[in-house]
């Protein structure tokens, strides 16, 4: 089965969320395999994957498109936020990219792409954005690394697309290791 036919849902399980994991999973792709994956959890990619190796021979293109902190690392000063909320932030919105990279690429034999979403507050402060502006500034510089590493592997491009102001920026070209 090919992935037109698997549907990918990534979405984060959180005592934040009350224990209720959301996403639009069955909702809306009823008719395809909906396979949840919390991205904070390494066994739960890698089962994730297992998956999905399960459905198809390969993966043609992942999508990062999630980011998550605490409400309270949001509002007020982004000097007050927490190192908890920090590390949250870092860990689903950016290090999750490298963990998802790092699973899927074996998957992507036929070439493949990853996309990693992005937004303007990773260069520009965005009042209330805070934590996620930092987290997305290093989602763009894994974007880099991961391009650098897996370019020689994979012809095809991993670059991350920017929301808001300067939308449609893509930077890293994995065939070329000058990122």
């Amino acid at each position: 089965m090919g992935l037109s036919r698997c549907a990918l849902d990534f979405q984060l399980s959180r005592r934040t969320t009350k224990g209720k994991r959301r996403g639009t999973g069955g909702r809306v792709w009823r008719e395809h395999p909906i396979v949840s994956c919390d991205v904070s959890s390494d066994d739960e990619i890698k089962s994730f994957f297992e998956n999905v190796r399960r459905e198809t021979d390969r993966v043609d293109l992942m999508l990062h498109s999630l980011a998550f902190a605490p409400r309270e690392a949001l509002e007020g000063d982004f000097v007050s936020t927490t190192r908890e909320a920090f590390r949250m932030a870092q860990d689903v919105s950016a290090y999750s990219l490298v963990a998802l990279a790092r699973e899927a690429a074996p998957s992507m034999t036929n070439g493949g792409s990853i996309v990693a979403m992005t937004y303007y507050g990773s260069e520009k402060v965005v009042p209330h954005y805070n934590v996620m502006g930092v987290a997305k500034a290093s989602l763009e510089a894994s974007t880099r690394y991961l391009a650098y590493d897996l370019g020689p592997k994979n012809p095809d491009k991993l670059h991350f697309r920017r929301t808001g102001s300067n939308a449609g920026r893509a930077v890293a070209s994995a065939g070329s290791r000058r990122c």
